[in-house]
């Protein structure tokens, strides 16, 4: 039961940049990236729009579903997503990561699928950042141990610059 590589097949930079972390934080790290990719692929999909918002919403519920269940975990969907949504909930417990963050993360990804995205306000398009990038940065810190308040602040308005540039 093993999921593929993304950030060797698709972040070479970042999966090279790896060969300077410790083995246990690169592992988590891509299985992050690789939550990520999935929730970007089934939304940014060059396909029906209708499609997308289903395939996504099964992801979501299955996320929903499998984060509910207690720590002896069962992997009820064996798909190469069951695989990376059960190893991104198992990550969010090895790291303390708060379910709050990655439905922030879900939520955001998921407003993407729309005809037309419009913001309407500085103060949304900070609100969307901060749940495609901000909460990534967030996630990462924690993956790396920081625990201090102000370098989590500080990953998550690298991750808002990011999404922003």
């Amino acid at each position: 039961m093993t999921t593929k590589n993304y950030l060797a097949l698709f972040a070479k930079s970042f999966n090279w940049a790896g060969f300077f972390l410790p083995k246990k934080i690169y592992h988590d790290c891509s299985k992050l990236y690789s939550f990520c990719r999935m929730l970007d692929d089934l939304v940014d999909k060059k396909s029906n729009l209708e499609l997308r918002i289903e395939r996504f919403n099964e992801v979501k519920n299955f996320f929903k579903q499998t984060y509910e269940l207690d720590n002896n975990r069962k992997i009820l969907d064996q798909s190469e997503n069951g695989l990376i949504v059960n190893n991104m909930i198992i990550l969010a417990d090895n790291n303390k990561i708060k379910k709050i963050i990655l439905d922030d993360l879900i939520e955001g990804v998921g407003s993407d699928l729309k005809q037309k995205i419009y913001f309407r306000s500085v103060k949304d398009l900070l609100v969307y950042s901060y749940r495609v990038a901000g909460s990534v940065g967030l996630m990462m810190a924690k993956i790396l141990n920081v625990n201090d308040t102000r370098s989590l602040k500080g990953a998550i308005d690298l991750g808002i610059a990011m999404q922003l540039t």
